[in-house]
């Protein structure tokens, strides 16, 4: 049996999240096959052994890993879901690279990239795939000559749609930049698409990418946000969504075509943005480590395809170990 160690918590805005993703990996992994074992870091950034009581972190019950690379060498393979800040951007998956141990998802090339939404955009746009028009924030008067509202303010190298809002006249484009720099110094602005939030999954499979059926988000308000996602639970999630076959097939190469050009691997989800109106289809985001919550979108697109949680585990746990 191969021993497995999830990695999760993390410093960033997203660390409860990656509890409840961990939380889930560790209930559905097959233990038939794999020996699991957690490691936890805390928003300090120090990590802690882990004994696996999810609903009530107590690090004073926790012991500490003072040798980290010693304790990660035990393992044959790391399952690193810690979302956003240090666990998405490539920072982990450079310490790893850097001592030989093995995890899965994309290189920290790939996780650096795509976590910074100006160079994925820049990618992708050199490479003929559309994104929305954008600046980057320098000032309010720069920003108004550039932009029309409204506009859609974002940190450049966040997630779960922290910091994120939509503004229609200067007071809330102050405030929503004031909002934005509690999570990034690198600050973004789009031109605001109204169109349908769309979603697709992707797995890699024995070399083969397993793309799935649509996702749509239906939100009460203009912006999918992280009170949305994580805490009220009023948006619908339509999986899969009724939309236009020829459109449809269109967004998965799109997003096939985006898989490759930014060297992901294992897994990802990618999301868009579909003008009905013009019929226009805008990349909006890649996310390489995408939730394993109850709510996220990446499991309940592929359970459309027949995988189970414990599939999905399998799978992506297998690709790693076998390449």
């Amino acid at each position: 049996m191969k021993n497995i160690l999830i990695v999760f918590g993390g410093n960033s805005f997203e660390h409860e999240v990656s509890i409840k993703s961990a939380s889930n990996i560790h209930n559905y992994i097959d233990k038939t096959i794999f020996n699991v074992n957690n490691l936890y870091i805390s928003k300090e950034g120090i990590w802690y052994e882990f004994d696996n009581n999810f609903k009530d972190i107590n690090t004073s019950k926790l012991k500490k890993i003072y040798n980290i690379i010693e304790y990660l060498k035990r393992y044959d393979l790391v399952f690193n879901i810690i979302h956003g800040y240090s666990g998405e951007d490539g920072k982990l998956q450079s310490l790893f690279e850097l001592f030989n141990i093995k995890y899965i998802g994309p290189d920290s090339y790939c996780s650096f990239i795509c976590m910074n939404k100006i160079l994925t955009k820049l990618l992708l746009e050199n490479n003929g795939i559309k994104t929305t028009n954008f600046i980057i924030f320098k000032n309010i008067k720069d920003t108004i000559k550039n932009m029309k509202f409204p506009m859609v303010i974002k940190p450049s190298d966040g997630g779960s749609s922290c910091g994120v809002s939509i503004v229609n006249n200067i007071i809330e484009l102050k405030r929503s930049i004031k909002e934005a720099k509690k999570y990034s110094d690198n600050i973004i602005i789009e031109e605001y698409i109204k169109g349908r939030e769309l979603e697709c999954a992707i797995l890699e499979n024995n070399k083969d990418l397993v793309i799935s059926k649509l996702g749509e988000i239906v939100v009460n308000n203009d912006i999918y946000s992280y009170e949305d996602k994580y805490v009220t639970n009023k948006s619908l999630l339509i999986t899969p969504t009724l939309i236009n076959y020829t459109v449809e097939n269109s967004i998965k190469k799109i997003a096939k075509k985006a898989f490759n050009i930014c060297k992901c691997k294992g897994l990802a989800r990618i999301d868009f943005l579909y003008d009905e109106s013009n019929n226009k289809i805008y990349l909006n985001e890649i996310n390489t480590l995408p939730g394993f919550t109850d709510i996220s979108m990446f499991p309940k697109l592929l359970s459309l395809e027949g995988y189970s949680y414990t599939d999905l585990i399998t799978i992506i746990l297998n690709n790693e170990l076998n390449s």
